[in-house]
């Protein structure tokens, strides 16, 4: 939480006003360092896949008058998967997923993945009543959203003080 007080010289409803777009820059400020500190970790963690970064995402929305909220996000599946693991080797907060829509015949150990679903092959390939697949085995985690949310916790507090800092100073 920030505390603060404020000297008024000028209309209250201009300076409540200006203070809540000030806020709002912060906060669009702190989630655009978090997507990028997310796709570095990312990076760290599974040795590319740079075609992935267009999916971790951003959304920042002004949810009522002077209140601003923004998220980062992945919309991908596939990095679903790189966070929390897959298989027996997955994090044990994550469950068990069973059978999808993409997933033929799924499994702890190994599943299908139709070959359409993939942008390159991703290990042996066989085929089930005619349709390709690929054999996915289990992946352990390799968290970067995590890891990102508790790296940039402080820095998205410092991004927001930065823009109420130039509002006071000028």
């Amino acid at each position: 939480m920030i505390e603060m007080s404020v000297k008024r010289s000028g209309n209250l409803d201009n300076i409540i006003r200006k203070f809540a777009e000030t806020v709002s820059d912060g906060v669009k400020a702190a989630v655009e360092n978090t997507q990028k500190e997310a796709i570095n970790q990312k990076h760290n963690m599974t040795r590319g896949h740079g075609t992935l970064d267009k999916n971790i995402v951003t959304e920042i929305k002004n949810i009522q008058t002077n209140i601003t909220e923004g998220r980062v996000y992945t919309n991908d599946s596939a990095l679903v998967f790189v966070e929390f693991g897959t298989g027996v080797k997955k994090d044990d907060d994550f469950p068990h997923i069973g059978k999808t829509k993409t997933f033929h015949l799924s499994g702890k150990r190994y599943w299908y993945v139709p070959a359409e679903k993939v942008t390159r092959p991703i290990g042996k390939a066989i085929f089930i009543s005619g349709q390709k697949f690929y054999i996915a085995v289990s992946q352990p985690a390799r968290p970067f959203m995590r890891t990102t949310a508790v790296t940039r916790c402080e820095g998205n507090i410092n991004d927001i003080k930065k823009s109420i800092n130039k509002l006071i100073r000028g």
